[in-house]
C-alpha cells in the first residue's frame, strides 16, 4: 500500500474519532445541563405549592432550554402553564398545555396540571362559568386517569376524588356515587394508601345513597 493511502486512512481515523469525541463531549455536556436544570424545576414545583406561582414561571422559563428529553420538557411546560392558571393566564397556559401534551401525550402529570388548573378556577367563576371549567376538568383528570399506573393507588384515589368531587358539583350523583365507591374500596382494600378525605367521601356516600 502506497504511503499516501496510509496517511489518507489515517488522517480519515483521526478525523472520525475528534468528530465522535467531540460528539460524545457535546451529549454529555447536554445531559449535564438538563439533569441541574430538573433540579431547578423540582425547586420550581416547590415554589408553586407555596403559592410562589411567579418564581415557579421564572424558573421553568429560564431552564427550557437546557430540557430536551420530551418527557422532561412536558414537565416543565406543564408546571409553568399550571402556574400561569393560578394568574389567569389562561389562554397562555392552554398554549403551554397543548405543547406539554403534543410532546407527551401520556404523561398522568401533564393532564392533572391541566385538570387542577380548570378546577381550581371553576370555584372562582360565576355558576354558568364554573359548570364549563369543572367539565373542562373532567376531561383532563379523566385522560390522566387512563395513564395512571395499575398499582398507583394513591394517585387513582386522587382522580377519583376530583373526578367524584365534579360530578357531585355539576348535579351528576350516580356518577359521583360510582367515583366515590370505587376511591373507598381501593382504599379499603389497600389502606396504607388511604386518601386524606376518605372519611369525608363516606360522608358524602352515606348523603348520595339516601338521596
Amino acid at each position: 500500500m502506497q504511503k499516501k493511502n496510509i496517511y489518507a486512512i489515517v488522517g480519515l481515523v483521526v478525523v472520525l474519532l475528534l468528530y465522535f469525541g467531540i460528539k460524545a463531549l457535546i451529549n454529555h455536556s447536554r445531559e449535564v445541563k438538563e439533569t441541574q436544570a430538573m433540579v431547578v424545576y423540582e425547586s420550581a414545583v416547590t415554589d408553586l405549592a407555596n403559592g410562589n406561582a411567579d418564581t415557579a414561571i421564572s424558573r421553568c422559563q429560564q431552564i427550557l432550554p437546557s430540557v430536551r428529553t420530551p418527557d422532561n420538557k412536558a414537565l416543565c411546560l406543564s408546571l409553568m402553564a399550571e402556574a400561569m392558571g393560578t394568574q389567569q393566564r389562561i389562554n397562555e397556559a392552554e398554549e403551554a398545555f397543548a405543547e406539554a401534551k403534543k410532546l407527551s401525550p401520556t404523561n398522568m402529570i401533564v393532564w392533572i396540571r391541566a385538570g387542577r388548573m380548570y378546577y381550581d378556577g371553576a370555584s372562582k367563576r360565576p355558576e354558568e362559568r364554573a359548570t364549563e371549567d369543572y367539565t373542562k376538568a373532567q376531561t383532563q383528570f379523566t385522560e390522566a386517569m387512563k395513564f395512571c399506573p395499575e398499582r398507583d393507588y394513591k394517585q387513582k384515589q386522587e382522580l377519583l376524588f376530583y373526578l367524584g368531587d365534579i360530578s357531585e358539583k355539576i348535579g351528576l350523583f350516580d356518577d359521583a356515587q360510582r367515583k366515590y365507591e370505587e376511591l373507598v374500596k381501593l382504599a379499603d382494600t389497600y389502606p396504607e394508601t388511604k386518601h386524606p378525605k376518605y372519611d369525608e367521601v363516606v360522608k358524602r356516600l352515606k348523603v348520595l345513597e339516601n338521596e
